[in-house]
């Protein structure tokens, strides 16, 4: 029974470390090259030039399992851009992507009806309950990779 907490809160935090782990691949972070020119350039009295920034090569020197996971009430993000991130990692390490979508979960890991019943979520005073399926895909997917 006390494990319970600790797996959630175990979840939780995989889970944030892989979105902090995949946002770069859905940032051009090179769009932001001119204006941090002119700014360093401006702020250090003498021209800055910044080379290429592309976050995306950072996936190229990370070689460990990655498991992204999608919830189909997420309005924050997509199916489409999950799978380009499982592609966009395999594509360097193949196979070390894993993709899971769960019908119903929203960016909290809640169950909603729909990405708008999520947008909803503060009108409606209905506490929405947490999607359970996210415990057992991550928990199996840690299982396999455990062994390897």
């Amino acid at each position: 029974m006390k494990k319970k907490p600790l797996v959630i809160i175990g979840v939780i935090v995989a889970v944030i470390l892989l979105i902090i782990l995949a946002l770069p691949l859905f940032v051009n972070a090179n769009k932001f090259k001119p204006t941090l020119e002119t700014q360093l350039t401006s702020a250090l009295g003498r021209k800055v030039t910044i080379g290429d920034i592309s976050l995306a090569k950072q996936w190229k020197q990370i070689d460990a399992p990655v498991l992204v996971i999608y919830g189909t009430s997420d309005p924050a993000t997509s199916a489409d851009e999950g799978q380009y991130l499982v592609d966009i990692v395999n594509s360097f390490h193949p196979g070390r992507a894993t993709y899971a979508e769960i019908p119903g979960m929203g960016h909290d890991f809640c169950r909603y009806s729909s990405p708008a019943d999520f947008l909803n979520r503060r009108k409606n005073a209905q506490p929405h309950p947490f999607d359970d399926d996210l415990l057992a895909i991550v928990l199996a997917w840690l299982e396999q990779h455990a062994r390897t």
